[in-house]
């Protein structure tokens, strides 16, 4: 399967710093950022397990790794 990631709070032309994205996938409030997408949005839980257990299976040092390592590993 294909999954796309956008950016939902780019503007055209103009970048809105990190402090004033807010991610409009979860509505939790939150800052939108590369780790919010791929450690703890909600909204992309179901995904998020799929991606880390076929990571885990295929990398057993993953599972012990901090989240900022986690976030790099996936970046």
């Amino acid at each position: 399967m294909h999954y796309e990631y956008k950016l939902a709070n780019m503007k055209i032309g103009a970048l809105i710093p990190v402090e004033e994205r807010t991610c409009l996938v979860c509505k939790e409030n939150c800052i939108e950022h590369e780790q919010h997408f791929l450690m703890y949005c909600r909204g992309y839980t179901t995904l998020r397990r799929e991606l880390h257990s076929y990571i885990s299976n295929a990398d057993t040092h993953y599972p012990s790794l901090s989240d900022n390592e986690k976030t790099k590993y996936l970046l």
